[in-house]
């Protein structure tokens, strides 16, 4: 036990071929020899105090066993939060390997069923589709002014193309006056991006995002208005 508030540094101060343990401060500094380097490359690298800071960081990784990428030497270090993500709804497997058997790939089964094929599916949710005729909706049903005028509730009315390269539309609907906001989120759960912040009248809306500066991945869309919210995932592939 040492009586210091200050964080240790390991380092080899001696530069004898083994490590030191340094606590405390200038006045009061108590140094512990280690003799045993430990089993991963770079495992005794300096540290002072902190992930963030510098030391063995980019030594840690996946510590899950469920998942394709479990990394074996990082349970003696720490998760980083590298696991794969569950892509089971893509083709792929809740491990994180996807439809062409690779860890943390990126290809996925697209509307036709093929791996990494590039069929999407339309507004209507028909593979390849047009859409509907105009005037009329995907049923086939013609179209009032008041129908095309002014929804009835909130929605997200569709998000297309999804998958997507880079650009995507966000299609939305909102019955009344009020402020909307629209981010994007990772699969971690950080806001990325914001898409709208503003108050807008009553009426069928969209926005674009460009995802050209973000990695390949799923990601979620989520539109705030008044009480109601609506969460929707989209992929990007590179």
């Amino acid at each position: 036990d040492f009586p210091f508030s200050g964080s240790p540094m390991i380092t080899d101060l001696d530069d004898d071929g083994d490590l030191e343990i340094m606590v405390g401060s200038v006045n009061n500094l108590v140094v512990v020899d280690i003799k045993d380097r430990g089993s991963s490359d770079g495992y005794w690298s300096e540290f002072r105090g902190g992930f963030e800071r510098r030391g063995s960081h980019s030594l840690g990784g996946c510590t899950n066993l469920d998942y394709c990428n479990y990394n074996e030497s990082a349970i003696w270090i720490w998760d980083d939060g590298s696991c794969a993500s569950d892509l089971s709804a893509v083709g792929g497997t809740a491990s994180g390997v996807d439809c062409k058997g690779e860890c943390n790939g990126v290809a996925i089964l697209d509307c036709a069923g093929e791996c990494g094929g590039e069929a999407m599916l339309d507004i209507c949710g028909d593979c390849e589709g047009e859409g509907p005729d105009d005037g009329v909706d995907c049923e086939g049903n013609p179209l009032s002014l008041e129908e095309v005028s002014l929804p009835v509730t909130y929605s997200i009315s569709n998000i297309y193309p999804n998958p997507f390269n880079p650009l995507t539309t966000i299609n939305y609907g909102l019955p009344e006056y009020g402020t909307v906001k629209i981010a994007v989120y990772d699969i971690a759960g950080r806001q990325v991006a914001r898409l709208m912040n503003n108050i807008q009248a009553p009426g069928f809306h969209s926005v674009v995002w460009d995802a050209s500066s973000y990695p390949s991945g799923l990601y979620f869309i989520q539109m705030k208005s008044n009480d109601f919210t609506e969460t929707r995932k989209v992929l990007l592939i590179k």
